[in-house]
């Protein structure tokens, strides 16, 4: 009997990569009009949708806030998905993501993600998502590529989560990568730093992370973010995680990268907040937090 169903041992037919259906997009270009910044353009393609741009905070109107979504929940295999920021000289914009990404099970095809991040002029970009929370046997690779003028400033978050902890998937994926670049507009390299985890490669969790449950790289570029804000940061990382965060100079003094190893995932989301509003509190007088999403 002829039924439709796979044959036992291989997974029901999915459409290839790059077909209809699995390629989604988001294009955004923000910049100042009017004493704020503004969505100039925006392209968008499910599995990614952004709303119109919130201002949260009364006191800094320049400031949009833009909720990045995902209507279908999360990543299936075979999705390439590209997300594409542009702000433009005097834009102040905060991009973060409506809830935490989810990444299902990738039996036949990776997913892979890229993120682009252009800061022009003396643009304020921040790209400060929920955690990514990949499920059993999911594969994933994400690639983050920052281009920042002399006077920009770029923070970005890159956290993940060990998987369904309450579910027993602790560190069930296949494999996750994550590679972050940053350069000048002419092309010349900042950093590049790469986190590739694969489990199954590995004879224990504790030999790969440890105890922790959650993991971040928080990075901070701008031509002030050294100088003026490596002190006070280790200062706060000290006092909320001592044995669990610690900060360094990344190359060509062009900021700081924070990494994070947490056994719990509200520890990384207690330390995002707080990274980012002492980054906003020394480098440009607004120790506010843009928008509450709980």
């Amino acid at each position: 009997m002829i039924d439709g169903s796979p044959a036992p041992g291989t997974s029901a037919a999915v459409l290839p990569p790059g077909a209809p259906g699995k390629r989604g997009g988001l294009w955004i270009e923000v910049g100042p009009h009017a004493g704020r910044s503004r969505v100039l353009a925006v392209r968008q393609r499910v599995p990614l949708h952004v709303g119109r741009a919130l201002y949260a905070v009364p006191s800094w109107p320049e400031l949009a806030h833009l909720m990045v979504a995902m209507p279908t929940g999360g990543f299936v295999q075979g999705d390439h998905v590209a997300m594409d920021v542009v702000a433009r000289a005097g834009a102040r914009a905060h991009l973060t993501s409506q809830s935490a990404t989810r990444s299902y099970r990738c039996p036949d095809q990776a997913v892979t993600q890229s993120i682009r991040l252009v800061a022009e002029g003396d643009a304020l970009l921040e790209w400060w998502p929920e955690p990514l929370i990949p499920f059993a046997d999911t594969d994933l690779t994400q690639t983050i590529d920052l281009v920042a003028d002399a006077e920009a400033t770029l923070l970005v978050a890159d956290p993940w989560l060990a998987g369904r902890v309450a579910r027993g998937e602790v560190h069930r994926y296949r494999r996750l990568v994550s590679t972050i670049t940053a350069r000048r507009p002419d092309g010349a390299l900042l950093f590049r730093d790469t986190l590739r985890v694969e489990p199954p490669l590995l004879a224990a969790t504790r030999g790969m992370l440890g105890d922790a449950r959650a993991l971040a790289t928080l990075v901070l570029v701008g031509p002030r973010v050294a100088p003026e804000l490596e002190r006070p940061l280790v200062e706060l990382l000290h006092e909320l995680a001592p044995t669990s965060a610690a900060v360094s100079r990344l190359p060509n003094e062009c900021g700081l990268v924070v990494r994070v190893l947490a056994d719990r995932s509200d520890l990384v989301r207690q330390l995002q907040r707080a990274v980012l509003t002492l980054a906003r509190a020394t480098l440009y007088g607004r120790g506010i937090w843009a928008l509450d999403k709980t």
